[in-house]
């Protein structure tokens, strides 16, 4: 069988000899990640096994207990010091909201067929275990309040440009206002990034209904890339009018050369960042020029380095060690994703930024499920 599992072990002291005990639970379905309506019925079930101990499984929502208990049902008897299998299920009903369930399991060292009293003053870890697995409502998305919220997933090569010389990164937005309550500089916010002081990379931006630039820049979206050391960098943007609630396809890719950007599937702007080979691209002199490294920050979405934050929602965010062509934008804007060179997959539809592509895991801090989409 397969699933979710987590697993601890210690040492006891049965009649002063070193005893070994363990504990495995799994979560097996619903599948994590399934999206199951709120409030309706849901079971839950799994396995484990377990070496001298009595397992006690409980299962919560969101933190909050839950009752029924599991059931536990166990397998066929093995010899003391052996590892026993057994199944468990809970039955009861899931929150509306975007749930977690974690299974709660701990265990209590057994000792009774043992001879004399069967010490166990020595257990060096009770063996205790939460498995998380996550379920969502249909059609969730992750919500971003523009005060804190933000995912962080940690530092990795295949992140950064400089790895191969080139990244796309494609994501849905839903700006849910059109001035942000957190914005910088002359009134922005980075929503999707990778850098910090000294090690910037690569980001999106986008603008406020009016700032402080002359002329302004009412709501312009843009993808630019850094030296190191950050400064202006180069970049390509679209600045059009954009009503908040509504979504939006942003596409930005890095080719070793040249940058570009694409709303709802339509090349809309491209820029040189080295060189300067005549057009259609914009060309900037050899001081501006950037060449792309790899530094240690994080890659962030809602924010870039925590000096501005999105407001909104975010999701189906993915990441190619290549820049895709034109038409492989229009194709991913239907929902076809590119295979070939994909290294990250951020969906955004459960309560882990769990990466589908690859194993760049990221952690949300403060955002909300929103079943509405």
């Amino acid at each position: 069988m397969t699933g979710v599992c987590v697993s601890q072990s210690a040492t006891i002291h049965v009649d002063g000899v070193k005893a070994f005990v363990s504990l495995q639970v799994c979560i097996d379905s619903p599948a994590n990640g399934d999206q199951i309506a709120g409030n309706g019925p849901i079971t839950v079930t799994g396995h484990g096994s377990a070496t001298r101990v009595g397992p006690s499984v409980a299962t919560k929502f969101n933190g909050q207990a839950s009752s029924p208990a599991a059931q536990i049902i166990w397998g066929p008897t093995v010899p003391l010091g052996q590892p026993r299998s057994f199944t468990w299920s809970w039955s009861g009903a899931m929150p509306a909201s975007g749930s977690n369930v974690t299974i709660t399991a701990e265990g209590t060292a057994d000792t009774g067929a043992d001879s004399g009293a069967g010490e166990v003053q020595e257990l060096a870890a009770a063996p205790s275990v939460n498995v998380i697995a996550f379920f969502t409502p249909p059609n969730s998305v992750l919500v971003f309040d523009g005060i804190d919220d933000y995912i962080e997933i940690p530092n990795n090569p295949d992140l950064s440009i400089a790895t191969t010389g080139q990244l796309t990164v494609s994501a849905w937005i839903r700006p849910d206002v059109q001035t942000f309550p957190k914005a910088q500089g002359t009134g922005y916010v980075h929503w999707l990034g990778k850098g910090e002081a000294g090690q910037q990379e690569w980001v999106f931006r986008m603008y406020n209904e009016q700032t402080t630039d002359n002329p302004s820049r009412p709501n312009r979206i843009s993808f630019y890339v850094f030296n190191p050391s950050g400064g202006e960098g180069i970049g390509s943007y679209f600045q059009e009018s954009v009503t908040a609630g509504e979504w939006l396809h942003v596409v930005g890719t890095a080719d070793g050369e040249r940058t570009a950007i694409y709303k709802n599937g339509e090349f809309k702007d491209g820029d040189r960042y080295t060189g300067s080979d005549p057009g259609p691209c914009h060309t900037y002199p050899p001081d501006l020029w950037v060449a792309p490294r790899h530094g240690n920050s994080p890659l962030r979405i809602g924010t870039r380095d925590k000096n501005s934050f999105f407001q909104g929602a975010i999701h189906e965010v993915y990441l190619w060690n290549r820049a895709l062509s034109a038409d492989e934008v229009i194709t991913l804007r239907a929902g076809n994703v590119p295979q070939l060179g994909l290294v990250a997959a951020y969906l955004l539809q459960q309560d882990l930024a769990l990466d589908s592509a690859g194993l760049h895991n990221g952690r949300i801090f403060g955002a909300t499920w929103n079943s509405n989409g």
